[in-house]
């Protein structure tokens, strides 16, 4: 069902963002309070989670494992990004619409993506995977790439430290594990405040070469195969720019630990929208 949401929240540029709607259940989106950080390197923002929201905001642990049923169907944009694996559930999204100003022709912003499919579920069919829709066009690829990203194409391998996919932007958060070959190893603690067992650095999805005028986006994560073990994507809030960044490729030292709006939805950003999108 749609949902009042300012996405003035996450821009930073002068734009026109259109009517709007949220697909997935309202316990699958949240906010990431302000200021608030972890070794993820995304200080507020938006999360989308093929879960629940709330599960994301607590150490990972032997018996924290984030992994809900949401009953909700895929999106079939997703399921043709993946290669072979064509079956996706508890899909979450947020699509508006925006108007790009004349000389104005780019789009760049900042997010993360989670996972408990790691370790143990990487490089296998639960593929789960995000995407950011542009004009029917994904930019939520390895950098420099047309490659999604998704949990077997980022990862520390499986087990870890076998078979590794780009660990060079893979951060470790297996509870007790250390793997001194991979880039971002880590021995995860509760400072990282975040219970996914893995995630990215900080990345960027950028596209170039817009025309002025209206243009539709839709920021989506789903599961891949079945329905257990979430997924989310983590979204900076103020990112969204008309100025291309690169993309983080070193993992943030842990400041205040996470700061998770429990229990209260988008509707706590700052300005209303129009209408929702049909």
């Amino acid at each position: 069902m749609p949902i009042p949401v300012s996405l003035h929240h996450i821009g930073q540029w002068s734009h026109d963002i259109g009517r709007y709607l949220h697909r997935g259940t309202a316990s699958s989106r949240n906010l990431l309070q302000r200021k608030c950080r972890s070794s993820l390197g995304i200080d507020s923002g938006i999360l989308l989670t093929t879960g629940k929201a709330a599960d994301a905001a607590n150490p990972s642990s032997t018996s924290n494992i984030p992994s809900t049923n949401n009953g909700t169907p895929g999106d079939p944009q997703l399921s043709a990004l993946l290669q072979g694996f064509t079956s996706t559930y508890d899909a979450s999204e947020l699509q508006f619409n925006f108007t790009l100003a004349p000389g104005t022709n780019n789009l760049s912003f900042k997010y993360a993506f989670a996972s408990t499919e790691y370790p143990s579920f990487a490089n296998s069919p639960f593929n789960d995977v995000l995407g950011f829709i542009v004009d029917g066009k994904n930019i939520a690829v390895l950098p420099s790439t047309n490659t999604p990203v998704s949990a077997n194409t980022i990862n520390g391998g499986n087990p870890l430290g076998t078979n590794p996919q780009n660990s060079q932007l893979y951060v470790n958060n297996f509870p007790g594990a250390s793997v001194p070959s991979l880039p971002n190893n880590g021995t995860p603690t509760s400072k990282n405040n975040i219970a996914y067992r893995g995630f990215t650095v900080p990345l960027t999805a950028t596209i170039t070469g817009l025309a002025p005028g209206q243009h539709k986006v839709k920021l989506a994560a789903s599961d891949t195969s079945d329905t257990n073990l979430d997924s989310a994507v983590f979204i900076q809030s103020k990112s969204f720019s008309s100025t291309p960044t690169a993309s983080v490729a070193a993992v943030p030292e842990p400041s205040v630990e996470w700061g998770l709006l429990a229990g209260v939805g988008l509707a706590a950003l700052i300005l209303p929208l129009r209408p929702p999108l049909e």
